[in-house]
């Protein structure tokens, strides 16, 4: 049984330098703190229990978005996601390897914090909380906001439609395929991965 076995991942815990705290949705490193999507903290926390070996996209996809059929890009922009979050360079990567044609590999050790650490944890991430309590004026200035979005909401539901009116929002979905290495040299396998991992980072901006 391996260290990351006796990982709960209903508490926070380190991975590497980064503390991960999975009820906030929060990564902290130092002075800075990150907060990620569900979808994001779901595909950590499947690296974390696997942390140190390679976890192929369909293993992820069972576990993450199990009963959906997702496409190709979901988990790449996901992985996008996670690395940004961490500052992790995809080309020299610190904390999520991707490993051509077989999967991704969390490469840091993972370790639980202790208890005194993980009650520092919960009392920050609940000081937003209280010091609305103790600040009158904050306070006063967000019920003022609430008020007036509450009268603005009212009077949007309740204008008049116009006659024979149809309103369309049309989204449009691209999707990128994976790119096939058509050298002889399976050591390119990482440029076509890579190239797919660019351009969904470029289109989703």
């Amino acid at each position: 049984m391996n260290e990351q076995s006796n990982i709960s991942l209903n508490l926070p815990f380190c991975v590497g330098e980064w503390l991960v705290d999975p009820a906030a949705l929060r990564l902290a490193h130092g002075d800075q703190e990150v907060k990620i999507e569900p979808k994001v903290m779901e595909v950590l926390l499947f690296l974390v229990q696997n942390a140190g070996q390679v976890v192929s996209r369909q293993d992820i996809e069972s576990a993450v978005w199990e009963g959906v059929i997702v496409g190709y890009d979901s988990l790449g922009s996901t992985i996008i996601k996670l690395r940004k979050a961490f500052n992790d360079d995809p080309r020299n990567p610190s904390i999520i390897e991707t490993v051509p044609k077989k999967g991704y590999r969390l490469i840091p050790p993972v370790k639980q914090i202790d208890s005194s650490i993980q009650q520092k944890v919960v009392s920050d991430a609940a000081e937003p909380g209280q010091s609305n309590k103790t600040n009158p004026m904050l306070a006063g200035l967000v019920a003022v906001l609430v008020f007036a979005g509450a009268i603005v909401l009212f009077f949007v539901e309740n204008r008049p439609e116009p006659e024979n009116e149809i309103v369309a929002e049309k989204i449009p979905v691209l999707a990128v395929l994976p790119f096939k290495n058509l050298s002889n040299d399976p050591q390119q396998e990482y440029f076509s991965d890579g190239v797919a991992s660019d351009l969904i980072t470029d289109l989703s901006n």
